[in-house]
């Protein structure tokens, strides 16, 4: 498996666009669809903002996603009692 491959595997498993992706990394969408389509190949600098934006962006959804599990945890929580 080639980077651009396991890049887009991961991307798509964490279910990030790759407009996002694409923005966070410094990388044009269309040039990051043409790697992942295998139709140009990136430099490994490219290829390291990929990365690297994509742990961020991964990183950053799973915080929110606990957020919310925690938000989601305390609507099932009994109201305290007044006193």
């Amino acid at each position: 498996m080639t980077r651009i491959q396991g890049i887009k595997e991961k991307r798509k498993l964490a279910e990030v666009p790759q407009f996002k992706l694409a923005k966070l990394s410094g990388v044009g969408r269309t040039k990051l669809s043409l790697a992942e389509n295998d139709h140009i190949q990136l430099s490994d600098e490219e290829l390291d903002a990929l990365e690297s934006a994509l742990g961020r962006a991964i990183s950053l959804r799973a915080e929110v996603l606990a957020g919310a599990a925690v938000t989601s945890a305390h609507a099932f929580e009994e109201p305290e009692k007044a006193i």
